[in-house]
């Protein structure tokens, strides 16, 4: 979670560092801190709360790093931000991941001589390579001694007062990305939030350390082998962070979906054909194998769900769902016939990673649905599919989501094609899918209509959304950003389960979002809406019925949107209209909607 910036140069500026931290906001807002090795030594500032909270000042040094907090072990308060500071003063240090086991390398350092002042599992580290710096080691030694003393996730960045003009790095688990500009290097969490000067850039592989001077970076495995960076030139748009005539993130990343989507089946779609790139040598083994699982966190296993329901009902094989934080540690029945499909944004999320590594080991293969090239998921799949999202500000997922459940269509119904999916309906979905962008702006186009709904039941205090097949995930998923965004209570059900408990809690006072597809079993869905209404339940309906072909007795407030026949599209078109809803349900009640409490965007440590 956490977000860790630096840089060194001739010279470097504390306010860059303070924008560099602005940029990683979303990895954490708890906290914040900055450390500058200056001639007069070490300056730091700490700030409760966004960067933003950081003063603005007039220092310089010749390196400089600054961390954003997402709390774990210990209340997120000032006393308890980074950077840690060494017993005898000489080393600031910043730290994404957990040690799991600081309490015990606390105790072994108490046991020397060294004090604590915080409750954070991060202080250990500083002190700790004090500690072997006072028995002899020099510098490179002190860290390989740390790093494998220390166990969990960690991407670690420090300043040393005796070496004023380098960054010291030391990666294992959690995100690292080195940059390289004409005058300076950097390093970040995050190789989407370098600055604009920086040309390339290198994803760090685990149990490494460097050493990091403007002119050089020196790399290490942990026995001291001296090894190559490989960097690459950076492909980044410069306007990521631009909010243009947009008031948040999230909106214009929902606005941003049309030119996504598009991405998304450039080259991918030609002469009316799904064209897969690499995966194309994949197809075969894929459709073969004997199980497919797919997986991940939040809404990314939502989307995941969209997945392997199409790769069931279109691609005919067997696939199962489960949530990466449960499957990490299932002792699941896989062989080398079966395959893994891993979905996350990030690339980093720690138990999408277990999860691979679990399935490895069964022999399993794996496929990655990813947006963030060279991240650790990309690195470590068989193969995968580059969802073309760009980046997501916003902590609330919108475009990545959507281009997930696109990617995983195209790749079922590849599939489907050589399993028994007619021609006339692969054809069919090819032409529904380069629909999807026009779909949906014609949603967006109804952002006004949607912000007055909102605005009425702003004051709901329990919201439902009822859905059926693919819409099950898709209700999960909208009362997913509702939960996150707004902290209204919403739960998504499936429609066949209404009665089978929810239903007891239907009155007055229950909000009901209820999705209904005009080509998927109506008539089931409009008895569960009227069944909500007998009980007094207010409707909000989500469907591709017109007004005048549905009428007026079975909702409160109708969303009618344009979709083709075929229900997975339909169902992203759907949850497009979910992404708004929660973004003016959360606005009606006045949350940082970009940055919900409790919240970050990459979960990196479980």
């Amino acid at each position: 979670m956490c977000g860790i910036f630096g840089s060194v140069a001739d010279k470097v500026e504390y306010n860059s560092i303070k924008q560099g931290l602005k940029n990683l906001a979303y990895r954490g807002y708890d906290s914040a801190g900055i450390a500058v090795a200056t001639a007069k030594g070490i300056v730091i500032e700490r700030a409760e709360g966004h960067p933003k909270f950081l003063p603005d000042l007039e220092t310089f040094g010749t390196v400089a790093i600054g961390h954003n907090r997402w709390a774990t072990h210990s209340p997120p308060t000032k006393d308890n931000s980074h950077p840690y500071t060494s017993n005898d003063n000489k080393i600031s240090l910043v730290h994404n991941g957990i040690i799991e086991n600081y309490v015990e390398v606390k105790r072994f350092l108490e046991e020397k001589g060294f004090t604590f002042y915080s409750q954070t599992d991060t202080e250990v580290l500083p002190n700790l390579i004090q500690y072997y710096l006072s028995q002899g080691d020099d510098l490179r030694a002190a860290m390989r001694h740390t790093a494998r003393q220390v166990e969990g996730a960690f991407g670690v960045i420090f300043i040393h007062a005796d070496h004023p003009n380098q960054m010291n790095l030391m990666k294992l688990g959690s995100p690292m990305y080195v940059g390289r500009a004409d005058d300076a290097v950097y390093v970040c969490s995050d190789a989407y939030s370098f600055p604009e000067d920086v040309k390339a850039f290198s994803s760090i592989d685990d149990s490494k350390i460097l050493i990091i001077r403007k002119d050089s970076v020196d790399v290490q495995d942990l026995n001291g082998t001296k090894l190559t960076l490989i960097f690459e030139e950076k492909d980044v748009s410069a306007d990521i962070y631009c909010l243009g005539k947009h008031d948040h993130y999230m909106q214009k990343e929902i606005y941003e979906q049309f030119d996504y989507v598009m991405s998304a089946l450039m080259g991918r779609i030609k002469d009316t054909e799904i064209v897969l790139g690499g995966l194309q040598d994949y197809i075969g083994s894929l459709s073969e194998s004997n199980q497919i699982i797919y997986t991940g966190c939040g809404s990314a296993n939502n989307a995941a769900r969209v997945g392997a329901l199409a790769m069931e009902e279109i691609g005919k094989l067997m696939t199962r769902n489960m949530s990466s934080g449960e499957l990490k540690y299932r002792d699941a029945l896989v062989n080398e016939k079966s395959w893994l499909v891993t979905v996350s944004q990030s690339g980093e999320t720690a138990d999408v990673i277990g999860c691979i590594k679990n399935m490895k080991a069964k022999g399993a293969s794996v496929l990655g649905v990813v947006n963030t090239p060279n991240s650790t998921i990309y690195q470590m799949t068989d193969c995968g599919i580059h969802i073309r999202a760009g980046k997501e500000v916003s902590v609330a997922s919108t475009k990545a989501v959507t281009n997930q459940m696109l990617a995983m269509l195209l790749l079922a119904y590849k599939i489907g094609l050589e399993n028994g999916c007619s021609y006339r309906e692969y054809k069919e979905f090819i032409k529904e899918a380069q629909e999807l962008p026009y779909f949906i702006n014609k949603v967006i186009g109804q952002e006004g209509k949607i912000n007055g709904i909102c605005a009425a039941y702003k004051d709901s205090k329990t919201a439902f959304v009822i859905g059926r097949n693919v819409l099950e995930p898709i209700a999960d998923e909208i009362a997913l950003k509702i939960k996150e965004i707004s902290y209204i209570h919403a739960e998504g059900y499936s429609g066949s389960e209404l009665k089978h408990g929810p239903l007891a809690l239907i009155d007055d006072q229950i909000l009901n979002i209820c999705l209904l597809d005009r080509n998927f079993y109506p008539e089931k869905t409009i008895s569960n809406i009227e069944e909500i209404r007998a009980r007094g339940g207010k409707v909000i309906l989500i469907t591709n019925y017109t007004k005048q072909e549905i009428g007026n007795k079975i909702y409160d407030r109708l969303i009618s949107v344009e979709t083709g026949e075929n229900k997975f599209i339909t169902a992203m078109v759907f949850n497009v209209v979910g992404q708004l809803m929660s973004y003016y349900f959360a606005l009606h009640n006045n949350r940082n909607v970009d940055l919900p409490r409790n919240l970050a965007k990459s979960v990196t440590v479980e």
